[in-house]
């Protein structure tokens, strides 16, 4: 009886192997298909194509979440202690300003001179007492819609706010835009946060 429990136990594993073998090379030659399309329109941008190179390791990696049920989903976050996510929202690309239907380069106004309406920040949501972020929350400022263009400031009003003042001089002169909260302060509260990359800036002052 142990003989023939050992070999059936060999055939399951073997036969699992193959399942997964062939689910495999099925969900490569999917990815393929959507992936080498994008990147064929990206060819001179390295880190679009190390980007998409990356998503596609990662989901054959993780290939058993993309195969789980609804029900697998909600069991996995009571554990977890969290909402139940479909696997395919960690590939989200968050388009923070888009400018593809612009005449001409971008000129903004605005009256409103606080520094994360300039600087761009992060939003946070409460989970169990703890304020939390990630890339989808990233919202872009005056200076993100102005970059390649032009932006306005009333001198008056730049000047009265000394940190946005030196914060912008600071970006200007090394041309690079910063997303930071580390001026925010949460008494009390536990904040986890996140630090983009910064973006290279190039922008007319006036």
């Amino acid at each position: 009886i142990n003989l023939v429990n050992f070999k059936k136990s060999q055939l399951e594993k073997e036969a699992e192997k193959k399942v997964e073998e062939w689910q495999s090379n099925i969900a490569l030659m999917t990815i393929n298909v959507h992936i080498n399309s994008i990147k064929a329109n990206y060819k001179r941008n390295k880190k679009i194509s190390t980007y998409l190179d990356g998503i596609k390791k990662d989901i054959l990696k993780n290939i058993n979440y993309f195969l789980a049920s609804e029900s697998e989903f909600k069991a996995a976050a009571q554990m977890q202690r969290g909402e139940s996510k479909e696997p395919w929202l960690n590939y989200r690309v968050n388009l923070i300003i888009d400018n593809s239907k612009l005449e001409g380069a971008p000129v903004i106004m605005d009256t409103n001179y606080s520094y994360y309406n300039i600087f761009g920040g992060l939003d946070y949501e409460n989970q169990y007492g703890a304020l939390k972020t990630d890339y989808m929350m990233i919202k872009p400022g005056l200076l993100h819609q102005a970059n390649g263009g032009y932006i306005m400031f009333q001198a008056n009003d730049l000047l009265s706010n000394p940190l946005c003042y030196e914060s912008l001089k600071k970006a200007w002169k090394v041309k690079e835009l910063n997303i930071d909260n580390s001026a925010e302060r949460r008494n009390g509260v536990m904040l986890v946060s996140i630090k983009p990359e910064p973006i290279p800036l190039s922008v007319k002052v006036l």
